[in-house]
């Protein structure tokens, strides 16, 4: 299996690096671009969209090939075809969701729904394979209809889970890049472990071609980046993962096949729960933009834009190892612990995740408390929350005083759109040397700017948020981020 793999990545790798350029221009020729702004965006050209095309047009010519110079993988696909035109069908149509809203912007909802139609698609061809061609111990459809279902819901969740997280976790140059090419690795070394030397299932070319794909991509999306994934490219990435993670250990034990492929992937699913509990805890929609993402927080640890893509890939190289082990060695242990040993030393250390904890502890703490006490006999108890999300300011200070003494300045705002008053914004800070006017001034341009979000939200809360995209930092400027799609 390994030199046939081998000359899979390699020609991947050298197919990617070819097509690449031509999968730019073609982006650039049909505007599929993210372009610079005055307001977020702080790069200075149009920087095309090209990763989902780059995927779409390499992969195949991987798979083509293989099939034509090995009997092997040809015997393979002969012999479990259903599922490899579902991964195909499934992800032509996730690639033509994901250049839409590269180039028109579909919307979380409408995305959503595309999401789910593709992964509807690829596990239908899943269970069709295991009723048709599986044996009785290895067939996930031996169960009650009840079994079968929660099977299914679990499956669903698990690739939905394994786009998003993936596309929201693309927010840097080589980001999502460097994530998908170790997590596609390592499924490759999960599959390798089931077949003998002379077996070359269609799955392990799928995984080392993808990674070979990204690999070469991240020529080109390597900070600072000339190209980016965009939504086309990530979500299509996710999808990949999720399905060829299915394929290669829906038949271990249970507590392995649930454990291994969740190690590959726990560092953007960490990344991916974390953003989604912290936006609802704080009475935000989970489409909001933020800065809490893992990669800020090592940003503002003073890591540069190359140092922390080191560090991602290590803690996730970590998780994968793990997931790797588990199938090796036959014990879900090794995938549980190095999920336990990255997220907890994430929380523990303080460097990610440690702030949406302790908020949800409170919420857990504050909803039970009264528990079986009527509301009549529970008393309210003052007290003070405050937990720091993101930002190194030192807030004490304004905090340890009243905001109507002398020692503060305080202003109210009004939020007003179309001659509509929708609420204020209530401003206090400390008497400092340097002027606050300089400070109203441009929160008062940035305000008049968003009124036509203010109107939407403000008539609409469950609308979805403008569409926005990543942003790549120009030379000696502070790089700025935004999940592209999430």
């Amino acid at each position: 299996m390994f030199p046939i793999a081998f000359a899979a990545f390699v020609l991947a790798f050298v197919v990617a690096l070819m097509v690449v350029p031509l999968a730019k221009r073609i982006a650039s020729q049909a505007s599929i671009v993210d372009r610079p702004d005055t307001n977020r965006k702080l790069h200075g050209r149009v920087v095309p969209l090209s990763g989902g095309i780059a995927i779409g047009i390499s992969l195949p010519m991987v798979l083509i090939a293989a099939w034509l110079f090995s009997d092997a993988v040809a015997e393979s696909i002969t012999n479990n075809w259903i599922p490899l035109i579902g991964i195909l069908l499934a992800g032509t149509i996730l690639l033509g969701v994901g250049l839409a809203d590269d180039l028109w912007g579909v919307g979380g909802r409408r995305k959503l729904l595309g999401q789910a139609l593709s992964v509807a698609v690829f596990l239908a061809s899943f269970f069709l394979q295991n009723i048709l061609y599986e044996t009785a111990q290895e067939n996930v459809l031996g169960g009650s209809f009840i079994q079968i279902a929660i099977v299914f819901g679990l499956l669903f969740i698990w690739l939905l889970g394994s786009i998003n997280a993936v596309n929201l976790i693309d927010g840097a140059d080589g980001l999502a890049s460097t994530v998908g090419t170790i997590a596609a690795t390592s499924i490759f070394l999960l599959i390798a472990k089931t077949y003998t030397a002379t077996q070359v299932p269609w799955e392990a070319i799928m995984a080392i071609g993808l990674a070979g794909i990204l690999l070469g991509f991240l020529f080109y999306n390597f900070p600072p980046a000339t190209t980016f994934l965009g939504d086309s490219g990530s979500m299509l990435t996710g999808l990949l993962v999720g399905c060829l993670a299915i394929q290669s250990a829906h038949s271990e034990p249970m507590a392995i096949a649930l454990f291994a492929p969740m190690a590959i992937v726990a560092v953007p699913f960490f990344d991916s729960f974390v953003a989604i509990l912290r936006r609802r805890l704080t009475g935000r929609s989970i489409y909001t933009v933020d800065r809490g993402h893992l990669l800020h927080t090592l940003l503002e640890r003073g890591l540069s834009p190359r140092g922390m893509l080191a560090v991602v890939a290590v803690l996730c190289s970590i998780s994968s190892l793990g997931g790797v082990l588990s199938i090796q060695l036959n014990s879900a242990w090794y995938a549980a612990g190095s999920i336990v040993v990255v997220v907890g030393g994430l929380i523990a250390g303080r460097v990610f995740g440690f702030a949406e904890m302790q908020l949800l502890v409170y919420r857990i703490y504050g909803s039970s408390r009264g528990w079986g006490i009527p509301d009549s006999k529970l008393k309210p108890l003052p007290h003070q929350q405050r937990i720091r999300q993101q930002g190194s300011r030192n807030w004490d200070n304004l905090w340890g005083v009243d905001a109507d003494s002398s020692q503060c300045w305080h202003t109210r705002i009004p939020l007003t759109g179309a001659g509509k008053t929708y609420g204020r914004l209530e401003i206090s800070g400390p008497l400092e040397e340097t002027s606050a006017y300089r400070l109203l001034g441009v929160l008062a341009e940035l305000l008049e700017s968003m009124e036509t979000d203010i109107i939407r939200l403000a008539e609409n809360p469950d609308d979805e948020r403008p569409k926005t995209q990543k942003t790549t930092p120009l030379e000696g400027q502070e790089p700025e981020f935004s999940e592209a799609g999430s």
